[in-house]
């Protein structure tokens, strides 16, 4: 979500691709209470939570290492075309009217009225203009270009999924194994061991998943 833009960037690829190291560091010779790695969302819920708890005289230092603070919440800037475009960031998510007890003390102590979010909240991520949803199959990798309106893997129940995925442009076959998969509510790992199957989630990709898992 961050990173992608000029000025967050440059330190950490002259570290990590030119071999390039930090000169001469200095040192300041400072005492902090608490360290705080990652001046994120949690880092800067952390910093808070503890200055709240032992007092405004805490001294605390949050080592971050992009240009600015807020992580996910601070939305990625792209140029194009003379344009700025943001990116989904964690900002657009601050509706969300679903919080725990938690963090919704939180964002109430530091002013943010998700109600009043609400009133003017219109986009819909991944429903977008008349017509949608949709999937694009492009032709370098289809053979074809082509639009399926009406249909998304997101878009929860579908009445026909069936007959949708029929409208793709692949072989029968990988139709057919497509339509296996989406239809299919069977544990996978019945009769397996918590241990088993966490071995097996963190040794497989998600590819080698969908093609290893018996059918």
């Amino acid at each position: 979500m961050r990173g992608s833009h000029p000025g967050a960037f440059e330190v950490a690829h002259a570290l990590a691709r030119d071999g390039k190291s930090f000169t001469a560091p200095t040192d300041l010779d400072e005492q902090y209470d608490l360290f705080v790695v990652g001046g994120g969302l949690s880092g800067l819920a952390a910093a808070y939570y503890y200055r709240k708890r032992f007092g405004a005289d805490s001294r605390i230092l949050i080592l971050e290492n992009h240009d600015d603070f807020g992580g996910h919440a601070k939305r990625n800037e792209f140029h194009q075309g003379g344009q700025m475009r943001l990116s989904w960031g964690g900002t657009s998510n601050l509706e969300y009217p679903m919080f725990n007890d938690t963090v919704k003390a939180l964002l109430g102590e530091l002013g943010v009225d998700i109600d009043r979010l609400l009133e003017g909240y219109e986009f819909r991520y991944g429903s977008g203009p008349k017509g949608s949803p949709a999937i694009f199959f492009d032709a370098d990798t289809y053979g074809r270009n082509g639009l399926i309106r009406g249909y998304s893997f997101r878009a929860g129940r579908i009445d026909d999924p069936v007959a949708m995925i029929d409208r793709f442009p692949v072989s029968e076959t990988s139709r057919e194994s497509l339509k296996k998969f989406f239809a299919r509510r069977e544990n996978v790992f019945a009769g397996r061991s918590a241990a088993e199957v966490d071995e097996i989630l963190r040794n497989i990709s998600y590819t080698g998943f969908l093609t290893a898992m018996p059918r």
